[in-house]
């Protein structure tokens, strides 16, 4: 529920800056510029990453930009997963 909440917020926001209308989700989210430590025979390691949002189908200047600096954790599964999944 709170997820939804601040998921909805989020792309509310990006449709108000961008002049996108409509009641589907318009917009793309691209990963640039990861960086992060060596994995081998770690459990976690922090990562840095930029994350930019654009309008589905344009390019040119994105929406919104946020520099991003979190933990990775290995899972059982041997995968890497995101300490937070939400954005600043």
């Amino acid at each position: 529920g709170e997820f939804q909440v601040y998921w909805k917020e989020k792309i509310s926001r990006w449709k108000a800056d961008s002049g996108a209308t409509g009641p589907l989700n318009p917009f793309e989210i691209e990963v640039l510029s990861f960086k992060s430590d060596k994995s081998a025979g770690l459990t976690e390691l922090e990562a840095q990453y930029t994350a930019s949002v654009i309008k589905r189908g344009e390019t040119g200047t994105p929406i919104a930009t946020y520099d991003i600096s979190l933990r990775l954790v290995r899972g059982a599964d041997k995968m890497w997963y995101l300490d937070a999944g939400t954005l600043p």
